[in-house]
């Protein structure tokens, strides 16, 4: 990690994060809104793939809350598809979890209800 991201760049990624943490332990979509499945499960791989422990992490705990936060929703099952997909991309979910798409209902116009988005 150190030869992609400088230590000062690692910090300040996991003091964003931190900061954009809602009461409740769970990260949004965006960086103003309610806790997601999808904003507080890549928050959470992301401040461990910095090296936070899961039993302890800066900024009162953040990590923990962070974890009570998913298991308390349903655990990272819940997370949409594409979230899914980078999760196995991580090597961290299984590919088996991921429902097929053909890539053609992507150009679907977005409103339309099939789209995987």
């Amino acid at each position: 990690m150190n030869a992609i991201l400088t230590p000062t760049h690692q910090l300040e990624i996991k003091r964003y994060i931190y900061n954009h943490q809602n009461e409740d332990g769970g990260w949004g979509t965006h960086t103003e809104g309610h806790s997601t499945m999808f904003g507080s499960v890549f928050s959470y791989v992301t401040l461990r793939l910095l090296g936070e422990e899961a039993d302890s992490g800066a900024e009162d705990m953040a990590v923990v809350k962070g974890r009570k936060w998913i298991l308390d929703h349903g655990g990272a099952v819940g997370i949409p598809l594409w979230g899914k997909f980078w999760l196995a991309v991580l090597g961290i979910y299984e590919w088996s979890g991921c429902n097929p798409t053909p890539p053609e209902l992507l150009l679907l116009p977005y409103f339309f209800p099939l789209h995987p988005g």
